[in-house]
């Protein structure tokens, strides 16, 4: 059984609750959902095919009772579904998933395994299950029929191509374009760092909660391990990050750092005691040098933060909390950036060189907001870095539709991305 090789499905045409099929599809090895065969023959041992139906003799089961079968080619024939398997066996099954009107497209994500070691999947796969058997001219009463129970699809992306995991540096090959490997549930840890609360109240962050709340459940749907850190004194951020540097990340595909909070000049990020940790030395600490088990896997770092002198980001905040805007906070300005010194990171900045990043008290930062809205709704069919630039249109058209030109906000990114990056 091969356990390198992941892919990530969606039911459509399902009857049945998705919890249901989910609880059917609750075997094979530990960690994994369901397991994808072949072709009837791999996935019922005990299985027979005569004139296109699939059965099972009463005395040898149904053994096993249910399983997901890969197709090349199939379709829907009155209330059947006529299929070819990856082993071109050609069968004809009742479609259980479109009784009494069911269907339409539920997007649960599903990770399964491959069963073997050198074959791929296609991108369409059947719940085939043995019910009860049938009585009729046309079905033995002595055998166990297999019936279709739901129909699922890959998700868009480098899983639709049946691509090849290269394990030595985490990137899959078998396409034009490389694409990184993101198949492990949970895909690894994002870490999310708000600081809202300082020792000098007049740095606090209100609205803040509302981006920490948003991205948690992104990234919760994203099946990534969310661990939320609030309100960190400069010394305990860069404890933390040496933390989860030093941690095993062997079974881990990415890592996301989420930092929210003020900062100053040269890209540095204010602890609540008012000191800095600079955005190099928490990048520095997941170089592969010093952490072994990311080497070549990606590390996506995200700032909503001050980036210029904390003197000149109070006076101006100072200004347009008193004189010109009220909802609206300035969370940062930015004199210089910082970019990857390594292969495999991206940075992504709340705004560029000599702009200010807003926040709103009563919804949260722009930056943060969007970013949650746009890669929820397209990362089943975009990578990153075909979202991001999404990221920044919406932004600075929020600010043009709002009147706010004068207080324009263009968000940063810098990659050394070696491949696409699907989440």
């Amino acid at each position: 059984m091969n356990k390198s090789i992941l892919y990530q499905f969606y039911f459509i045409f399902c009857l049945q609750g998705i919890n249901t099929i989910l609880y059917q599809l609750q075997f094979g090895s530990s960690g994994y959902k369901a397991v994808v065969y072949q072709g009837i023959a791999e996935g019922f041992p005990t299985g027979k095919i005569e004139n296109l139906k699939i059965y099972q003799d009463v005395e040898d089961g149904p053994s096993p009772a249910c399983a997901l079968i890969s197709v090349k080619v199939a379709t829907l024939e009155d209330r059947k579904i006529k299929f070819k398997t990856l082993l071109d066996e050609e069968c004809v099954l009742k479609n259980n998933c479109r009784s009494n009107g069911g269907g339409g497209v539920e997007e649960v994500p599903l990770p399964v395994q491959v069963s073997s070691s050198n074959q791929c999947v296609s991108n369409c796969v059947l719940l085939v299950k043995f019910g009860s058997r049938l009585e009729s001219e046309s079905w033995d009463s002595d055998r166990h029929y297999a019936v279709c129970e739901a129909v699922l699809i890959s998700q868009p992306g480098p899983f639709a191509l049946g691509g090849r995991q290269d394990s030595s540096d985490g990137i899959l090959a078998g396409s034009s374009l490389k694409s990184y490997g993101m198949n492990r549930n949970p895909r690894g840890k994002c870490i999310i760092i708000n600081n809202s609360e300082f020792q000098d109240k007049a740095y606090n962050r209100p609205g803040a909660e509302f981006d920490e709340q948003a991205l948690e459940a992104l990234f919760e749907y994203l099946s990534f391990d969310v661990e939320i850190y609030q309100n960190l004194k400069s010394r305990d951020m860069r404890d933390l990050v040496r933390t989860i540097a030093s941690e095993n990340h062997s079974e881990s595909d990415a890592l996301f750092v989420i930092v929210m909070s003020h900062g100053g000049d040269h890209d540095t990020i204010l602890g609540v005691d008012q000191r800095n940790i600079t955005v190099e030395e928490m990048m520095s600490e997941f170089k592969a040098a010093r952490c072994k088990t990311l080497e070549g896997k990606p590390k996506v770092f995200i700032f909503q933060v001050c980036r210029g002198s904390s003197s000149e980001f109070l006076e101006h905040e100072r200004r347009h909390i008193d004189n010109t805007v009220s909802r609206l906070r300035v969370d940062s300005t930015l004199s210089r950036g910082t970019s990857p010194q390594e292969a495999d990171f991206l940075l992504a900045f709340a705004t560029t060189p000599g702009y200010y990043s807003y926040r709103d008290e009563d919804h949260g930062t722009p930056f943060i907001q969007t970013l949650v809205e746009v890669l929820g709704k397209h990362h089943q069919e975009s990578h990153l870095t075909e979202m991001l630039p999404e990221v920044t249109r919406r932004v600075v058209e929020k600010a043009e539709r709002d009147g706010l030109q004068s207080y324009i906000q263009v968000p940063s990114y810098s990659n050394s991305l070696r491949a696409k990056l699907y989440l």
